[in-house]
């Protein structure tokens, strides 16, 4: 037998005594903590929840719209933010200076018609 091991019945126990203990200790200090809560019962509420954040909107479709003619604005039928159908009238330009040219053009053409007319007529035989 090993000289460190006890003969004696009475230094085993004490042996065997101190070995259980150290393993309590050992386990009791191992053993994770836990902590005591409170217990509430389950209540249906309503959940109000509040974000504050800056940002920049981005539209889901956004349409630019241009004159092809250049002319002044007689009247705007919408204002921004408008919803609007195809077909809308968004805004009326002044046409007096289109409606003069068309005029011109209407007695340039009656006059190159009359002097088609007027040739053929003196190059008939």
């Amino acid at each position: 037998m090993p000289h460190w091991i006890p003969t004696s019945l009475r230094a085993r126990w004490l042996l065997g005594t101190a070995l259980v203990l150290a393993l309590v200790l050992a386990v009791a200090m191992l053993r994770p903590r836990t902590k005591a809560v409170a217990m509430v019962g389950v209540q249906r509420t309503d959940l109000t929840q509040t974000v504050v954040a800056t940002g920049r909107v981005n539209l889901p479709a956004r349409v630019d719209v241009a004159s092809e003619v250049t002319a002044t604005i007689q009247q705007v039928g919408v204002r921004e933010g408008d919803r609007v159908k195809a077909g809308s009238l968004l805004v009326q330009l002044a046409d007096a200076e289109a409606r003069a040219t068309l005029e011109q053009a209407q007695a340039a053409l009656a006059e190159a018609r009359a002097r088609q007319t007027q040739q053929r007529d003196v190059a008939a035989p």
